[in-house]
C-alpha cells in the first residue's frame, strides 16, 4: 500500500472500521513509513481528546410545550385545506411569458448561426420561415382538438373563423 492510498483509510483504522484484510495491510503499511505513522499518532490522539471531552446534550423536559405555544396557529390554518378558486392560477402569466421567450429563442437559434459579422441580413424574412413553422402545427393541432371535443360549429364557418349570428 502506498502513502497515497492509505490517506483515505487513516481515520477507517483508527477507529477499526476496516476490513481484516485491510487493517493488515494498513498496520504493514505504518511499520514502514514513518510520516504515516505520525498522522495516524496525531488523528488517535485528536480523536482520544474528542470522546473525553464529549458533553451529552438532553433538551429540557419542557421544550417542546414551549415551542409549540410560541407557534401563531392562526397564520397556518388559513393556509390549509382545499386551495381557493384562481389559486393554482397565480404563475401562469409569468410561466406563459417564460414559455413565449423559450419559443421565440429557440426560433432565434438557426438565424443566428447564418450571421457573420458585419452582414447585414433581411430578419423579416428569415423570422417569417422560422416561426411560421411552430405556429402553423400549432393551429392545426387545435384545431383537431376543438373538432373531437365538439367546439367546432357553434359560431363558425367551415374554415373554422367565427360568425356573427351563427352561435
Amino acid at each position: 500500500m502506498t502513502c497515497f492510498r492509505s490517506r483515505d483509510r487513516w481515520h477507517s483504522y483508527v477507529v477499526k472500521s476496516l476490513s481484516r484484510m485491510e487493517m493488515r495491510e494498513m498496520e504493514t503499511h505504518l511499520e514502514r513509513c514513518a510520516e504515516c505513522r505520525a498522522r495516524v499518532a496525531a488523528i488517535r490522539e485528536t480523536s482520544g481528546f474528542l470522546a473525553v471531552a464529549r458533553v451529552p446534550l438532553i433538551a429540557p423536559p419542557m421544550i417542546k410545550d414551549q415551542v409549540m405555544a410560541a407557534i401563531d396557529m392562526g397564520k397556518y390554518r388559513a393556509k390549509a385545506g382545499f386551495p381557493r378558486f384562481g389559486q393554482g392560477l397565480q404563475h401562469l402569466g409569468f410561466s406563459l411569458l417564460a414559455a413565449g421567450i423559450i419559443l421565440l429563442m429557440v426560433n432565434l437559434t438557426p438565424v443566428g448561426r447564418n450571421l457573420r459579422s458585419g452582414e447585414v441580413a433581411d430578419l423579416n424574412v428569415q423570422f417569417g420561415k422560422e416561426i411560421a413553422l411552430p405556429f402553423t402545427h400549432l393551429s392545426q393541432t387545435l384545431s383537431v382538438a376543438a373538432e373531437k371535443f365538439g367546439l367546432m360549429g357553434r359560431g363558425q364557418d367551415e374554415m373554422g373563423s367565427w360568425v356573427p349570428g351563427k352561435e
